[in-house]
């Protein structure tokens, strides 16, 4: 699609490099995983990590001494948007090895981040977004490889987007294709967070004097989550082992497990290893089956 032909929103876009930093963080994060995981997962990270960027050092936060309907909106200055920002989950390598996933709270508010693809879409895994991010909204961002650079396409309202789930259900696996010319612009969502946030507990005081270089440090040196108490019986691990066994993939992809049995096996830091390994078997041996049966092919010239 050419530039003249895109929706408005991407005129509407900031856009600014992808620095060092992002990439840096991306590929701390994914290290140890395999190449292909890695090349899957990395648009999500950069998108993360760039939208971190603009929060942190773009985005315009005057409107919000504009609010007259609430005389309790303080002065933007005074505001510790990136003191609390944290991810639970995509920072964690043994879940980006099975699922593409972006997440990040904005002190209170849940956030599912998604790269756009060739066709301006943002490709959402409707589980992952219910039942492990928790959202309350979506960003989209896009980037520009080519370029090195990346737009804040905009945001919408997890309402907004059940409304659109009952128009165009997702598909049997869970996705659906959700087009950027749906999205809100980006220069709204710091009102939509600070909203969001009045309907919920005020933050410590305390957590207003962390400095922002302190929480960039720390969020991007994959420190930001801590390793959850297993919640799978014995019983319960030898069920899953068997029946991921038969496709070694994520979770998410068993068809008559409910989403929670999902979760809990993403949340069990034994389990989800055990995953890994048998994802990492199953395709060691789809490879070496794959060799041995070109070398076995006769030649067209022998037959």
């Amino acid at each position: 699609m050419s530039d003249d032909k895109k929706p408005m929103t991407f005129f509407l876009a900031p856009t600014f490099p992808i620095g060092r930093t992002e990439l840096e963080a991306a590929s701390e994060v994914l290290r140890s995983c395999t190449p292909l995981r890695r090349k899957q997962a990395l648009p999500y990270l950069i998108a993360l990590y760039s939208f971190i960027n603009w929060w942190e050092n773009h985005a315009e936060l005057d409107c919000l001494v504009d609010d007259a309907a609430n005389s309790e909106v303080p002065n933007p200055e005074t505001l510790p948007w990136e003191m609390g920002l944290s991810t639970a989950w995509c920072e964690r390598p043994e879940i980006v090895e099975l699922i593409n996933i972006a997440d990040l709270s904005l002190q209170d508010v849940r956030l599912g981040i998604y790269p756009a693809n060739a066709q301006d879409q943002l490709l959402i895994h409707c589980p992952t977004l219910l039942s492990m991010i928790q959202a309350d909204l979506c960003v989209g961002v896009c980037l520009k490889a080519e370029k090195q650079q990346a737009a804040i396409l905009g945001f919408i309202l997890m309402a907004d987007l059940v409304d659109l789930w009952q128009v165009q259900p997702p598909n049997p696996q869970g996705f659906y294709h959700l087009a950027a010319s749906a999205l809100q612009p980006p220069h709204l969502l710091p009102q939509t967070v600070y909203q969001i946030q009045l309907g919920r507990t005020a933050l410590p005081l305390e957590t207003q004097t962390v400095s922002s270089q302190g929480a960039m440090s720390e969020r991007k040196s994959n420190r930001n989550f801590t390793t959850p108490t297993p919640t799978l019986t014995s019983e319960k691990m030898v069920q899953i082992l068997q029946k991921l066994s038969a496709i070694g993939v994520s979770p998410f992809a068993i068809q008559d497990w409910d989403q929670q049995t999902a979760l809990n096996i993403l949340q069990d830091p034994e389990i989800c290893q055990k995953v890994l390994d048998i994802h990492h078997l199953i395709k060691g041996f789809q490879s070496y089956g794959e060799q041995a049966t070109e070398q076995s092919s006769p030649a067209l010239g022998d037959r």
